[in-house]
């Protein structure tokens, strides 16, 4: 009896050990293909251009889509680097400076202190932009779109150029007048006035010939107009039939006390092409009478002659 109990506890002694073994073999495989999928899955993508989510699944990469690589912006705008991926699946979108290991942005979540930097993505599209607000002259340089991976051997680069922008024109204070400043009798006549104020144009503008205000009346209309943009205000005298009295010194005022003046001369032709007739007939006159003078004697000679040939001898 007791060389039968030893041997079934030789053979119970077996059984745990082949047991214990087979577990441990079992145990093992499962160990080595877990770790395999974990720390191999990107050697996966990298030989075989597929991601592995599991041993039995599998789809394709995350690709970037056509965008512009080069993007210029003024300072003070919004700067827009696009990024466009598909097959993004689970993963993240990261965004950094490429001269920078550290993130500006990790999906829709801004990781820098400055504010300006925000990821813009609409969940059902394929774009993941990285936004600058107020952009400076700084923050020019090379960009990088990544989609999270170990070796961030799945990314993309954009170039940032940052222009300085153009400075605004500067409009000082000015008046000026032109138009006519010599007109013939029973012309029309105009005068053009132009003031620019200091950050809005003047509100009123007049005008005013030898000290006396201007009104619009039959022969004479005034108008007005005003540019808000080019902070302006331009006024036109305009005089159909000008005549004596029209001649004299004409002023531009504005209601900011900018002040220009002009002088416009009248011309009376009628009476200069009559002076100037009178002037031709007296010099036509004068030259008559001395032609007559001077070929007097002439005829003198040639009647004395005629006399002398016809005689009889």
């Amino acid at each position: 009896m007791k060389k039968n109990f030893r041997n079934w506890n030789i053979s119970a002694l077996l059984g745990s050990v082949i047991f214990v073994g087979i577990g441990q073999v079992i145990a093992g495989f499962h160990v080595k293909n877990y770790n395999y999928h974990v720390d191999d899955e990107y050697d996966y993508e990298e030989d075989y251009g597929y991601d592995y989510d599991e041993l039995t699944t599998r789809r394709p990469l995350p690709a970037f889509l056509l965008t512009t690589p080069n993007v210029t912006a003024t300072r003070g705008q919004e700067a827009v680097l696009a990024c466009a991926i598909d097959n993004i699946g689970p993963r993240t979108v990261v965004w950094r400076l490429a001269s920078d290991p550290n993130p500006l942005t990790i999906g829709q979540l801004t990781y820098v202190g400055d504010k300006r930097f925000h990821m813009v993505h609409d969940p059902l599209s394929v774009e993941w932009n990285l936004h600058i607000r107020n952009v400076s002259l700084d923050d020019a340089g090379v960009y990088e779109c990544q989609v999270s991976s170990r070796t961030r051997s799945i990314r993309k680069l954009v170039l940032l150029k940052v222009k300085d922008a153009p400075q605004e024109a500067i409009l000082t204070p000015n008046i000026t007048i032109s138009g006519t400043t010599f007109v013939e009798k029973g012309n029309g006549m105009k005068l053009t006035c132009n003031a620019t104020g200091d950050g809005y144009p003047p509100d009123v503008m007049d005008w005013f010939k030898d000290g006396i205000k201007l009104t619009s009346d039959v022969r004479r209309h005034i108008s007005i107009d005003v540019s808000l943009a080019e902070r302006t205000i331009t006024s036109q005298l305009a005089v159909e039939r000008a005549d004596m009295t029209d001649a004299g010194t004409y002023v531009c005022r504005t209601s900011n006390r900018q002040i220009t003046s002009s002088k416009v001369n009248v011309l009376n032709t009628e009476t200069n092409n009559h002076k100037r007739d009178m002037k031709d007939h007296e010099r036509f006159g004068e030259f008559v009478d001395s032609s007559a003078v001077i070929c007097t004697p002439h005829w003198l000679l040639l009647v004395v002659s005629y006399v002398i040939v016809t005689l009889p001898t």
